[in-house]
């Protein structure tokens, strides 16, 4: 925990679909989404954190990726649906949680997820974040049942979504 009282919260996705929230007690929560890619895993790292923080707690939540950080923090705009359904989610997290949560940018070398992830699913997984180091993993459990129902519902919103896209899109008169 930080002077603030704040908790540090470390997140991290790969492109494989796995993702790590590493709270600064040393706890860590895993997940994965099948087909997944590096951006939905950062944002699925991020609801993780938010679904294992009790309600009314402060947070400093951080990331190695510039997109999903500046996205999340209203700098950057989010071009796919299904990432701006994850933010809305985040966002519903916090407000229903009434959580104190700031979100920020570190280099990957300080990322603590990053190595978890690595650990976990070995160097193949990560390829872009070098070989896996041998950790401890005693006082680290495994808790992301309830993160796995939510992306699910996630992807079916996004699929849903989509076919409601296409839909409209064929009402478009060409010009």
């Amino acid at each position: 925990m930080s002077e603030s009282g704040r908790k540090i919260i470390f997140v991290d996705g790969s492109g494989s679909g796995h993702s790590a929230a590493h709270f600064s007690d040393d706890e860590v929560y895993f997940t994965h989404q099948k087909g997944a890619t590096n951006n939905e895993a950062e944002y699925n790292g991020v609801i993780l954190a938010l679904e294992h923080l009790p309600a009314g707690a402060k947070a400093t939540i951080q990331s190695d990726s510039q997109l999903v950080v500046n996205q999340l923090n209203g700098k950057y705009r989010i071009n796919y649906p299904h990432l701006n359904l994850k933010r809305q989610a985040i966002l519903a997290l916090i407000e229903k949680k009434r959580l104190d949560v700031r979100i920020e940018w570190i280099p990957r070398e300080k990322n603590k997820a990053d190595a978890d992830i690595r650990n976990r699913h070995g160097a193949s997984e990560s390829p872009k974040k070098g070989p896996a180091k041998a950790t401890s993993s005693i006082n680290r459990r495994q808790k992301a049942e309830s993160a796995a129902e939510y992306i699910k519902f996630l992807e079916a919103e996004v699929a849903r979504l989509t076919e409601e896209n296409k839909m409209l899109m064929k009402q478009i008169p060409k010009l």
